[in-house]
């Protein structure tokens, strides 16, 4: 629920999208997001069977609404919050591809990768993310501050 509150009140607060924008962004991701796990928990029995399809609807219908919302922020706001985006874009995309590997590996409901395969890939797929979030970073005000005081 972390990145509707962020599409719905940080966007508008902090990174100047119009409120009516921000708020319908949020509210539809919420919504989205809510009933795509909603079917899921059903689909599984309360997470406890395995059901592929209903997965796969969850993990699609989140992504999709987050780079959707993404996407009319990126073209509708400041350039600050494009290069907020550009830096940022990793960690959705990141979050993604550890449920899908959490679900399909030794602790999720469809044991596909075994234990230690599974946290090997993690592992991998850690390091290659970690990797592009340095890659796409860039230095803030607050950065500096905290950069300045670790000298004194």
């Amino acid at each position: 629920m972390g990145l509707p509150i962020y599409f719905g009140y940080y966007a508008y607060k902090r990174l100047n999208v119009s409120l009516p924008i921000s708020l319908s962004l949020g509210l539809v991701d919420a919504v989205g997001i809510a009933l795509s796990f909603s079917y899921f928990y059903s689909l599984t029995k309360g997470l406890k069977v395995y059901n592929d399809v209903g997965f796969l609807v969850y993990v699609v219908v989140t992504a999709v609404l987050i780079y959707v919302s993404m996407a009319v922020l990126y073209r509708l706001g400041s350039d600050y919050l494009r290069r907020e985006f550009r830096a940022g874009v990793w960690l959705p995309t990141y979050m993604i591809v550890i449920t899908l590997i959490s679900y399909y590996g030794s602790f999720g409901l469809h044991k596909v990768i075994l234990f230690p395969i599974d946290t090997i890939i993690a592992a991998i797929v850690t390091l290659i993310f970690h990797y592009w979030a340095v890659y796409s970073a860039f230095r803030t005000k607050a950065v500096d501050q905290i950069m300045e005081e670790m000298k004194k």
